[in-house]
């Protein structure tokens, strides 16, 4: 059973711990939601809203101990009901616990939403809306239980357990990750929710709110390990090592800084940090020194090697495998190589004097600082440069072209090792030949790169450009006396339109045909669209907004 978002009145409400529960206690004119323990020895009864002796309350693990006897209770799982978010009738509504039902109750000019219990060997009847006798309900674990003639086995299920909405006292929660924990921590009059992480080797103890030696706990995996027991075998078995790989979740910065704190980045050897900067906090992306990748358990950078500052990612370790060959032929196979380009978006406000790459690979934006706020620039390196990532500076590059922004392509003729076995029965002898022939094939694959669009390097009107990525498009945001680049992404389903619905300002936009252009023109006291078209061997070119030669189009 879930506690109220808000406390209005008192009361108590079960955790997921058996040994724990909610509690709205009052404090002056408000109520503080707070998580208690019971004594050791003692679990919550979510009947009678209080701590009674239950030995089958396990407290290290928070969960009830079941024992499997020959007939063995079989749980029917009841889909979860919600109750509303918001009371505006006097109603019931069924809770998790079998026994227990949710009530608004009319309180002066408003409703409160209250949990309440039936009787003693009484059930809510969820399509009656009332307390009927009813010996299947479990009053203890709130469920139904049903009667089976044979043993089945028993799982434990760990219910995820999430931060408060609000931080209104001092305390500690767990989780998702065993080793670390939600606090919030007083700031100036008010409290700041904080994620903090325990020592290596160390487990957040939900009923002790602490960190406890617990070797367990996989910090990379933020899971606990299971106890497997050792099975002693005399067969005689090839042992075969699987290959292991390694899945990382991608992590989005904060939304906005509150505190000094650090967050893993989508590279694996960078981090984004919350930097004070008078009285606020300013978002910044840093980089670790070469050789090392930040850990999201210590917030620290260590020495790695499996990170590619290249590729940004994690290398996949893979075991090695023995294979012979009875005989090989080359054969040359002329491919085209690619070189990926991963798409980085600079924010949409700058806040602090920092670089970000750009979808060009000799580009990349810049937010300069001018009087007390910063503005974001496109910048070019130098002829035969690229920006690094990793360093956030131009460094020497060949394989960057300038004028499509992309890496050459370039061909290479790679050599692959093929086998063709020929089994041939002679007619004189029982013993079978084999022949290996070898043929030399040549495979021409070719590719078509299409040239990205990239927003204006400067915003002067209010407009909209595409972007790299279908469903998201570049905006030109007024503010104050000037425009600001922002990076907009359509509703689930959407993509943008490069014809632009309607004109609200002067602008110019790509059209399907490379050659031609849409221009959003002023008639009095509206704007008109108008299709424009190129001179003859010229091609729409949206970074200048300009008309110029082109033989690709």
């Amino acid at each position: 059973v879930t506690p109220p978002a808000q406390c209005n009145n008192a009361g108590k409400y079960p955790a997921e711990n058996c040994t724990q529960y909610y509690e709205c206690v009052p404090f002056l004119w408000w109520f503080n939601l707070e998580l208690k323990t019971c004594s050791s020895g003692q679990a919550f009864n979510s009947t009678g809203l209080a701590c009674v002796t239950d030995s089958r309350c396990d407290a290290s693990t928070g969960e009830f101990i079941t024992e499997a006897p020959i007939t063995t209770p079989i749980t029917t799982t009841t889909a979860p009901v919600t109750p509303p978010a918001e009371c505006n009738n006097a109603s019931k509504y069924s809770a998790q616990n079998c026994s227990q039902y949710y009530e608004c109750v009319p309180f002066l000019w408003w409703f409160n939403l209250e949990l309440k219990s039936c009787s003693s060997g009484e059930a809510f009847n969820s399509t009656e809306l009332t307390c009927v006798t009813d010996s299947r309900c479990d009053a203890v674990r709130g469920e139904f239980i049903t009667e089976a003639p044979t043993t089945t086995t028993i799982s434990t299920t760990t219910v995820q357990v999430t931060s408060p909405a609000e931080c209104n006292n001092a305390s500690k929660y767990p989780a998702q990750n065993c080793s670390q924990y939600y606090e919030c921590v007083p700031f100036l009059w008010w409290f700041n929710l904080e994620l903090k992480s325990c020592s290596l080797g160390e487990a957040f103890n939900s009923t002790e709110l602490a960190c406890v030696t617990n070797r367990r706990c996989d910090a990379e995996t933020g899971e606990f390990v299971p106890i497997v027991p050792t099975t002693v075998t005399t067969t005689t078995s090839v042992t075969t090592t699987p290959i292991s790989t390694t899945t990382t979740v991608p992590v989005t910065s904060p939304a906005q800084c509150t505190s000094a704190s650090k967050n893993p980045a989508q590279n694996c050897s960078q981090y984004y940090e919350c930097v004070p900067f008078l009285w606020w906090f300013n978002l910044e992306l840093k980089s670790c020194p070469s050789g090392q990748v930040f850990n999201s358990t210590e917030l620290t950078c260590n020495t790695n090697s499996r990170c590619d500052a290249d590729t940004e990612e994690f290398i996949t370790v893979a075991s090695t495998t023995q294979s012979t060959t009875v005989l090989t032929t080359p054969t040359s196979i002329r491919t085209t190589a690619t070189t990926p380009v991963h798409t980085v978006t600079p924010p949409a406000q700058c806040n602090n004097a920092s670089k970000y790459p750009a979808q060009n690979c000799n580009k990349y934006y810049e937010c300069v600082p001018h009087l007390w706020w910063f503005n974001l620039e496109l910048k070019s390196c130098s002829s035969g440069e690229a920006f690094s990532t990793s360093k956030l500076e131009c460094i020497t590059d060949s394989i960057c072209a300038a004028v499509t922004g992309e890496p050459v392509t370039g061909e290479s003729i790679t050599t692959v090792s093929s086998t063709t076995e020929v089994t041939k029965t002679e007619p004189l002898t029982s013993d079978s030949t084999t022949v290996t022939t070898a043929s030399t094939t040549n495979i021409s694959i070719s590719t078509t790169t299409i040239a990205p669009v990239s927003p204006p390097a400067e915003c002067n009107t209010a407009s909209k450009f595409p972007a790299e990525n279908c469903n998201q498009y570049y905006q030109c945001v007024p503010f104050l006396w000037w425009f600001n680049l922002e990076l907009k992404s359509c509703s689930s389903g959407e993509a943008f339109s490069i014809t632009p619905p309607s004109c609200t300002a002067i602008g110019k936009y790509v059209s399907r045909n490379c050659n031609q252009y849409y221009e959003c023109i002023a008639v009095m006291w509206w704007y008109e669209l108008v299709v424009q078209t190129c001179p003859p061997g010229q091609f729409y070119n949206n970074s200048t907004q300009t008309c110029a030669a082109n033989s690709t189009c």
